[in-house]
C-alpha cells in the first residue's frame, strides 16, 4: 500500500494565492466559455439568500455586470474576499451582482458561514449558489479563486483570479469599455500519484535511479514520498513535481520554507518575487521549475535524504547547498511563567485544525510548531520552539490563527506566547558554486 507524506514547503514557498478545486477538473477546458462568448440562459439552481427564491435565470441579471465568484470554504483567499465582495455590492447596488458559487453542499457551506459570522463577525450578504454543477461546466477551472465577469449584454467579458477585482475594473465594464485583463488559465492535474513520473517501472533492484526534467504540464505541484513508512519492503520513491531549486533543497534537508538563506549574486533563477497564480506558473515554465524522481531499494530508505542531497548537488552544479546553524530573528514560542498549564491528561494523541482554531491533544510542542507553519505562513519570520518544555501538552486555540495577536491571546491561557527574538536555527544556505559564472 502506498502512503503520502505532505511537506509544508510544497504549500508555502512562493505560495500561489489560489487553492486547488478538484470538483470541476474533469471538464475539458476547451468546452468552457471564453471571453467574447454569449452565456446561455440556463437556470441557476441552489440559490440561497435570494429573497426566498432558490432559482434564477442568467437573463434575470441582464443590464447588470454579473460576477460569478467560484469559491470553497477551505480556500483562504476566497474567504478573505467575502467582506470586500459585500462592500463592492453595496457600492454599486443595482448596477452589479456578485454571486458566490460553491460546489460544496448547502449544509457544508451554511455551517461554515454560520461559524464565520459567530467567530469572526464576517457575514455573507450576497445571494449564492451551493451544490453547483451547471455553472462549473460552463466555466471549468482547477484553481480558486476563479472569477467570471459577465457583461450587462450577457457576454463573457473576462475570466480572472481575485487580483482583478477593483473599482477601476468594474467601472470600465459598466461603461462598456475593455479592461484588457489577462485570461486566467488553469492547468488540469491528471497525474496519478501511484505511478512513477520520470523513471520507467522496473523490478526491485539494488540500484538507485535518479532523473530530472523541466516543468511538466498537467502534473500539478507537490511531493510524493514513501521513504519514511516502515515495513513495506519494496522500492522507495520520492517524486517532486514542478518545484523550484530552493523547494527541492528544503525537501532534501527536511526544513521549512522560511529556514533558507541565499548567498548568490543573482536570485532570479531561485525566487519568483511577488508573482502569483498563472504568472508564477509562467515563471516556472521558463526554466525555473523542475521535476525530480529518486527510486531506491528499501534497504537504503534511511539514507534517502542524504542520497537526494547528493543527487541534487550533482545536477544543479551552479549552486551549493548546506545546512548551517545561524543566529537569526525568529518568531519564538516562549513560556511566560514557570507554572505548568500545558501538561497533557494523557488522552489519545490527536490534532484537529480548521479555519476557526485548533485542538492539540497529548502532543509535543514540536507538533504544534509544525502545524502552525501554514496559518502563520505570511509572517516573515521562521517559527521556533524556545520553551524548553519536553512533556506532551494539551492546547486548544479558538480564533483566526492567521493573525498573530489572536494566536497569542489564546496562548496566554497556557502562559505561552510567540515573540520576536534572536535564536540559533538550522538554515539551508544556498550559495553560488565556486566555479560558477555570474
Amino acid at each position: 500500500m502506498k502512503h503520502y507524506l505532505s511537506f509544508l514547503a510544497a504549500l508555502c514557498l512562493f505560495l500561489n494565492a489560489s487553492a486547488r478545486d478538484k470538483s470541476y477538473t474533469f471538464y475539458n477546458k476547451i468546452n468552457g466559455l471564453q471571453p467574447g462568448d454569449k452565456v446561455p440562459d440556463i437556470i441557476i439552481k441552489g440559490l440561497t439568500n435570494n429573497n426566498g427564491k432558490s432559482e434564477a435565470r442568467i437573463s434575470d441579471y441582464r443590464g447588470k455586470l454579473l460576477i460569478l465568484d467560484f469559491w470553497a470554504t477551505w480556500c483562504v483567499p476566497c474567504v478573505d474576499m467575502i467582506s470586500k465582495m459585500n462592500g463592492l455590492q453595496d457600492a454599486y447596488k443595482e448596477k452589479l451582482q456578485i454571486m458566490p458559487v460553491a460546489y460544496q453542499s448547502k449544509t457544508e457551506v451554511e455551517t461554515f458561514l454560520g461559524r464565520l459570522a459567530k467567530e469572526r463577525g464576517i457575514k455573507e450578504q450576497l445571494p449564492g449558489v451551493m451544490g453547483d454543477t451547471e455553472l462549473g461546466k460552463l466555466f471549468p477551472h482547477s484553481e480558486l479563486p476563479h472569477l467570471v465577469w459577465i457583461g450587462p449584454d450577457g457576454i463573457v467579458k473576462a475570466i480572472t483570479d481575485q487580483r482583478a477585482l477593483s473599482n477601476e475594473v468594474i467601472n470600465r465594464f459598466l461603461q462598456g469599455g475593455d479592461a484588457s485583463l489577462k485570461v486566467k488559465e488553469d492547468e488540469v492535474n491528471n497525474y496519478d500519484h501511484d505511478s512513477n513520473l520520470l523513471i520507467a517501472p522496473t523490478e526491485e533492484s539494488a540500484d538507485v535511479s535518479f532523473a530530472v526534467s523541466g516543468y511538466i504540464t498537467g502534473v500539478g505541484r507537490g511531493y510524493y514520498n514513501n521513504t519514511m513508512i516502515d515495513g513495506e519492503g519494496e522500492d522507495r520513491r520520492i517524486t517532486a513535481r514542478n518545484q523550484t531549486i530552493p523547494e527541492l533543497y528544503l525537501l532534501a534537508y527536511s526544513k521549512q520554507p522560511k529556514e533558507i538563506a541565499f548567498e548568490v549574486v543573482d536570485t532570479t533563477g531561485l525566487t519568483a518575487g511577488n508573482l502569483k497564480s498563472d504568472d508564477f506558473r509562467d515563471w516556472l515554465k521558463k526554466g525555473n521549475g523542475y521535476c525530480v524522481e529518486l527510486i531506491l531499494p528499501d534497504s537504503l530508505r534511511k539514507k534517502s535524504y542524504q542520497i537526494l542531497r547528493e543527487k541534487l548537488s550533482g545536477h544543479f552544479t551552479k549552486y551549493t547547498a548546506s545546512l548551517e546553524t545561524r543566529k537569526v530573528k525568529c518568531l519564538a514560542l516562549v513560556r511566560t511563567s514557570n507554572m505548568d498549564k500545558l501538561k497533557s491528561t494523557g488522552q489519545k494523541p490527536a490534532v484537529e485544525q480548521d479555519a476557526f482554531g485548533a485542538r492539540f491533544t497529548n502532543c509535543y510542542l514540536r507538533v504544534f510548531i509544525s502545524r502552525m507553519q501554514l496559518p502563520l505562513q505570511y509572517h516573515p519570520l521562521p517559527l521556533k520552539d524556545e520553551t524548553g518544555y519536553m512533556d506532551k501538552a494539551d492546547l486548544q486555540l479558538t480564533g483566526n490563527l492567521t493573525k498573530l495577536d489572536e494566536v497569542n491571546r489564546e496562548l496566554a491561557k497556557y502562559d505561552l506566547r510567540f515573540e520576536e527574538r534572536l535564536a540559533d536555527l538550522e538554515m539551508v544556505v544556498i550559495r553560488d558554486a565556486p566555479n560558477s559564472k555570474p
